[in-house]
């Protein structure tokens, strides 16, 4: 084509059979959560982890070596404070008994007196 005005450059004309294709968005699920029934979904999620910590017990029952602990027999009188001083009077008895010293056997009975009494119902035991 020739120019436009007084210019120098010619102008370029394309003649096409191009048509332009817009791709269709691929389709996709919506979730419609207002419409969900709850109490199924909670049911088998329920069931689902129930399975599933069954499974994880036996697991654990079958690989994972375990053993048996004797239960712990506290006295709701005895604290940390009585039983060292109980501890001492011991230790302080056995060398008294092996000494047979004057000094080991007053130690003996200084800590003796020290070490508080018993309850009345631990002592008819």
């Amino acid at each position: 084509m020739p120019s436009i005005g007084n210019s120098d450059h010619d102008i370029v004309l394309l003649d096409t059979a191009i048509t332009n294709i817009c791709p269709r968005p691929p389709r996709r699920k919506i979730h419609l959560w207002k419409k969900a029934n709850w109490d199924l979904i909670k049911e088998d999620i329920d069931s689902m982890w129930n399975d599933f910590k069954c499974t994880i017990n036996n697991i654990v029952q079958t690989h994972v070596p375990s053993k048996q602990t004797t239960s712990k027999y506290t006295n709701p009188w005895m604290n940390t404070n009585i039983r060292r001083l109980i501890r001492r009077k011991q230790r302080a008895f056995s060398k008294a008994k092996s000494t047979h010293t004057k000094r080991d056997r007053d130690r003996y009975k200084r800590l003796q007196q020290e070490v508080p009494e018993l309850p009345q119902s631990i002592r008819s035991r």
